[in-house]
């Protein structure tokens, strides 16, 4: 309750999809509560050692527990 899902996207080389692009390809695939409602693009994420994102040191990025 209360929160909003956010994509962090890394494009792939010669890529560029807006936003809305990808908000709208989401709509048409999950449910409605599922789809985000803001998209960030970044260079990498920061993965842990085996090579899985680390969700901790993201959460860390924007100022979450």
């Amino acid at each position: 309750m209360g929160e909003a899902v956010r994509a962090l996207v890394v494009r792939r080389a010669r890529a560029e999809p807006t936003a809305q692009e990808l908000i709208d390809h989401c709509r048409e695939r999950i449910a409605s509560y599922k789809k985000p409602k803001s998209v960030l693009f970044v260079d990498a994420l920061p993965k842990l050692a085996n090579g899985k994102v680390d969700k901790r040191a993201l959460r860390a990025s924007w100022g979450l527990p």
